[in-house]
């Protein structure tokens, strides 16, 4: 059997996720629908505060919670944030300081 190293751990298994990192559940419509609403009421990016105001840095919908972590594709997860700091602050959960 060929064995594969987990994308997050690097633990060998069958699969590219090990039993501690399961995939995360399939993404619904909702979250097409929910990350358009979040978009389209931005002002200020909930990571840096700053306002959207790069057209080469457009706002995209970060969820709070990382789904990686459990986290859903609700409106209540969800805020807008630059596509650039979204980018910097990863899946990572608790405090994130913008540069």
């Amino acid at each position: 059997m060929l064995l594969r190293a987990c994308s997050i751990c690097g633990r060998p298994g069958p699969t590219s996720r090990c039993d501690r990192h399961p995939k995360p559940p399939k993404r619904t419509g909702s979250y097409t629908r929910n990350a358009a609403k979040v978009r389209a009421a931005a002002t200020i990016c909930h990571l840096c505060g700053k306002p959207f105001d790069d057209p080469n840095d457009p706002p995209v919908a970060d969820h709070v919670l990382p789904r990686e972590a459990g986290g859903s594709d609700d409106l209540s997860n969800l805020r807008p944030a630059h596509r650039s700091c979204n980018g910097r602050k990863g899946a990572t959960i608790g405090p994130w300081v913008a540069p």
